[in-house]
């Protein structure tokens, strides 16, 4: 299985530099719909849409979607996304993956640090008629942010990458798709603001990954340079500073 290899230093990313550039053009997409929500000259475009969503959902809404999305909504809360986060944590420091253990918990705090000042930042107000309790802002959905990040990262921190891992990527993409979904259907949220915090999480769950993954890579590089010239009695590039 996956989740029970042995390998001593195995890679959460295999090619990091072009994972980087996905995430950062999703934490670009996130910045640039902040913008404009932020701004009045955008807002009113946004919220058109916002609304359109709103009512397509209120009039197409169904007694069994409406108790799938709130169980559904409920699975995203902030006690579950913990409770897997604590439970993933543990499992990595068991096997050692303290590499693994560092992109996860950076990807979370980055994370969840950008849920409180955006919100007041944009301050903005919650849809009517909410299925479920709500409180705060309402962009971007902490939601979104929370279970986009833990689901995406546990992947990546637990699976090595392959075939294989792919299947859970997508179950996670999806799961964190049905999540956003579900706070727009029970008005919890805008559609921006769902789309927005998925963007946020998904965004930062991929690249500290890519980012430790570059730093060990030419961390290794280094090593393996020094070891060389070391070998041919030629002095390493540190030693030629130092001299």
């Amino acid at each position: 299985m996956p989740l029970l290899h042995h390998e001593h230093h195995p890679h959460m990313i295999l090619n990091r530099r072009r994972v980087m550039i996905i995430a950062l053009c999703l934490l670009g997409a996130a910045v640039l719909l902040t913008l404009f929500v932020a701004f009045d000259s955008t807002y009113e475009r946004v919220q058109a849409f916002d609304d359109w969503v709103y009512d397509w959902v209120n009039t197409h809404r169904s007694d069994g979607l409406t108790t799938f999305f709130e169980r559904l909504t409920d699975l995203g809360g902030g006690k579950i996304s913990w409770a897997a986060r604590i439970l993933v944590l543990i499992v990595l420091l068991v096997r050692h993956r303290y590499l693994q253990i560092a992109a996860f918990m950076t990807a979370i705090v980055t994370s969840e640090l950008c849920v409180g000042p955006l919100k007041a930042l944009v301050d903005r107000e919650r849809p009517p008629l909410p299925f479920v309790h709500t409180s705060g802002a309402s962009y971007p959905s902490g939601h979104a942010v929370a279970i986009a990040v833990t689901a995406i990262g546990l992947v990546i921190a637990l699976f090595p990458p392959g075939r294989k891992r792919l299947r859970w990527e997508l179950i996670a993409a999806a799961f964190t798709f049905l999540v956003a979904l579900s706070r727009v259907y029970v008005n919890a949220h805008w559609a921006t603001d769902a789309i927005g915090g998925s963007l946020i999480g998904s965004g930062w769950a991929l690249l500290w990954p890519a980012v430790f993954e570059e730093v060990r890579y030419r961390r290794r590089a280094r090593e393996l340079y020094a070891e060389a010239t070391a070998a041919e009695g030629e002095p390493s590039p540190d030693a030629e500073r130092r001299s």
